[in-house]
């Protein structure tokens, strides 16, 4: 036991530093959100909703579908 004492030291040391990064990455990034989430509703009301209308197709010959429309087949009626 000894023998691992220093190994053992900094093993812990080690797993201390790396749990402490790690709440401090999650904290920093906590942080970052909610300053941008409150500059964001700071900056325009977030209850505010727009809405358009949606613009006018514009016809282009290249779209045979809206100057060439698809043929509809008409039933002859036959009166008797």
């Amino acid at each position: 036991m000894k023998e691992k004492k220093t190994r053992n030291i900094l093993v812990a040391v080690g797993a201390s530093i790396g749990i402490m990064s790690i709440m401090l990455m999650l904290s920093i990034g906590n942080g970052i959100k909610t300053y941008i989430r409150d500059t964001m509703e700071s900056l325009a009301n977030p209850l505010a909703v727009e809405v358009t209308m949606p613009e006018e197709k514009i016809l282009r010959p290249w779209d045979r579908k809206h100057f060439y429309p698809t043929p509809i087949l008409h039933k002859k009626i036959l009166t008797s």
